[in-house]
């Protein structure tokens, strides 16, 4: 109940909050995410 009214409170204002892109913003070689924040992958194949 709580979660829909949060949700319809959102989806009405988030344009005006976040504003409208024409594109969608995705990181790139330009753009990429800090790379401390990426995952740890194992290379010891296990």
């Amino acid at each position: 109940m709580i979660r829909d009214a949060i949700y319809d409170l959102v989806a009405c204002n988030r344009y005006r909050w976040f504003g409208r892109r024409d594109a969608c913003i995705l990181p790139n070689s330009d753009r990429s995410w800090p790379s401390r924040a990426a995952p740890k992958l194992r290379d010891d194949g296990a």
